[in-house]
């Protein structure tokens, strides 16, 4: 399991609803990595509505959300989003299938000036997200990659520190 002691730590949050085909490959993907034993590497998964990730960091904290976007790529597209750096491109601002979607989530987290250090999204391209569908094959062949990058990501964090 993960060794977290104090803070600042780098959280991998994985959101979606495993119930709704391709929304759940975030959440597949964090499961994964939950074999991670890099210090103060916190794996965490959102299933519902995703306001109390911003509970979950602090200012010190570095974050990588992992979630399924839907903005007309082929599905299997990854999408790497500095959040931090620039905004979140319009194209992905429009469906969530949250209560509150990460947009929204990163501009209330700027407004309580609660942001984290770093706040890295990587977006998954889904295709089908109807409930009671599985995750696609396009984007199933990308866990692997995901996790790597993920990884590397990790690595950086934790050399720039």
């Amino acid at each position: 399991m993960n060794n977290l002691s104090k803070h600042p730590a780098i959280y991998i949050i994985g959101v979606g609803k495993p119930d709704r085909g391709d929304d759940g490959i975030g959440i597949l993907v964090s499961r994964q990595l939950q074999s991670l034993d890099y210090k103060n590497v916190l794996i965490k998964e959102i299933k519902d509505d995703i306001l109390p990730i911003m509970d979950q960091w602090t200012i010190k904290d570095d974050v990588i959300i992992i979630d399924a976007v839907s903005s007309g790529a082929p599905p299997g597209t990854l999408h790497r989003i500095d959040a931090i750096r620039k905004k979140i491109p319009p194209i992905f601002r429009n469906c969530s299938t949250h209560t509150i979607g990460l947009n929204q989530l990163i501009e209330l987290s700027n407004i309580l000036k609660k942001q984290p250090r770093t706040l890295v999204i990587y977006g998954i391209e889904g295709q089908n997200f109807e409930i009671g569908s599985t995750i696609s094959p396009q984007a199933l062949l990308k866990i692997p990659i995901i996790q790597k990058i993920i990884l590397m990501e990790i690595k950086k964090i934790q050399h720039l520190r």
